[in-house]
């Protein structure tokens, strides 16, 4: 299968221990990818095919405290590794008529095809400084908790009836 390999492996390493009272850390991490062989080109030409490869990747540096910044030193590709991502026919570029005889015939193992090819990138090593704005973390508000909820409200008062006051008393013939 094109640009399929049998055998694929990644890893990776980290490493960040605080080298300072004041919270600074160092840094140093690499990263690795094999691949094993697999053919390049779509057609599955045998001259297409790429031999297995390792790409090393690497990074060192420093960070202030609470990494609010970064010095980083890095490298892609570190030992610059040379191989073809994909390879491509060369358009109007065939085996000669005596070639492709030789290869029918078995005087030869392959045709003399033209092909291009993506080369991988090559070792690339830069810099990196990183900062954060805003002076670092949000200072977060100590926990209180909420105010308790407000009283029921009181029960209206209801006054009880007042009994009205009793008849005067009968006088004694008198009529008033």
């Amino acid at each position: 299968m094109s640009n399929s390999s049998a055998f694929v492996g990644t890893a990776s390493i980290s490493y960040n221990p605080v080298i300072s009272a004041s919270g600074m850390r160092a840094l140093f991490y690499a990263d690795l990818r094999h691949q094993s062989a697999f053919n390049t080109g779509s057609d599955l030409d045998l001259e297409k095919v790429e031999d297995g490869y390792t790409v090393v990747n690497a990074r060192i540096g420093i960070q202030g405290p609470d990494r609010n910044w970064s010095l980083e030193l890095w490298a892609q590709n570190l030992f610059n590794e040379d191989y073809l991502q994909v390879a491509f026919d060369a358009f109007a570029q065939g085996a000669t008529g005596t070639t492709e005889r030789g290869v029918n015939q078995g005087f030869y193992t392959r045709s003399s095809q033209l092909f291009g090819a993506f080369l991988a990138e090559p070792r690339t090593v830069g810099v990196t400084l990183r900062g954060r704005f805003g002076g670092g973390r949000a200072v977060t508000p100590s926990y209180s908790p909420p105010p308790p909820p407000p009283p029921p409200p009181a029960a209206p008062v209801v006054e009880e009836p007042v009994a009205p006051p009793p008849p005067p008393a009968p006088s004694s013939g008198e009529r008033g």
